[in-house]
């Protein structure tokens, strides 16, 4: 996996992303953001069922990356066929 840093930009469309300055509540950063580290994950939407392999979309995201709609997944179940 990639030694790069995680910046902000990889966290857009991540739900927590709303505090990474982007509220009115002041906040300027996400609480997972100190510590997060990029991964490669599955993507996969929430209507897909799982044994569909070609429903998981390989990602590199933060480790703590979540969006409305998706799962994120260290690996493809081994039941997808």
């Amino acid at each position: 996996m990639s030694k790069r840093k995680v910046c902000k930009k990889d966290c857009v469309g991540c739900r927590n992303d709303f505090y990474n300055d982007k509220n009115p509540l002041g906040v300027k950063e996400c609480w997972s953001f100190p510590a997060a580290k990029l991964a490669t994950r599955f993507q996969l939407s929430i209507n897909c069922p799982m044994d569909r392999k070609s429903g998981y979309a390989k990602r590199v995201v933060p480790g703590c990356y979540h969006t409305d709609g998706y799962v994120f997944l260290d690996k493809i179940p081994e039941h997808a066929v």
